[in-house]
This record gives C-alpha cells, structure tokens and sequence, in this order.
C-alpha cells in the first residue's frame, strides 16, 4: 500500500490547504475510495501528467506508474473502480 499512501499524503495535504476532509487509510470508506479513484483517473489524463509540457516524459512515467498502482492497491482492498470515470486507467 505504500503507493496509495503517497497518493492519501499528497490529498490531505491538499485537504489541509484547502480546509476538506481528511483521507484515513486504516479506515477507508467507500465514499473515500470513489474519491480516489476519481482523482487518481483525472491524474492520469494527457494533460495532467505532462502538466501541460512542463514535466518530462521520465516524470510522466513516474507518476503514471504510482497512480496505476495506487488504483490496483484500492482494487486488491476490494474497492470497484466506477465505470463513470473518463478511465484513463487501462
């Protein structure tokens, strides 16, 4: 789970910043998990993992490779990815 732990971190940072609610990992809820893999598929667009040309193609792989395993870490907990995302996920 060390992959979803970085993607949980890196949201309730944000989640601080922005004063939401914050993600526990030992205690997931559905309603957290959907979130996640909203946020995870939208990390994934063209768009966001290239930040618009401002990241390398090396930087592109990295992340993209931590969000698909983030994905696959909430699946193997019995999370089901909803088929209304975009899917950007393979």
């Amino acid at each position: 789970m060390k992959n979803l732990k970085k993607v949980i971190d890196h949201e309730n940072k944000l989640a601080e910043y922005f004063k939401g609610p914050q993600i526990n990992i030992k205690a997931l809820t559905d309603e957290d998990a959907q979130r996640l893999f909203g946020r995870l598929d939208s990390n994934l667009s063209p768009e966001s993992l290239y930040q618009d040309g401002e990241r390398s193609a090396a930087q592109a792989v990295k992340y993209q490779t931590l969000y698909i395993a983030a994905i696959k870490e909430l699946q193997d907990m019995g999370f089901k990815y909803n088929d209304r995302f975009l899917s950007y996920y393979p």
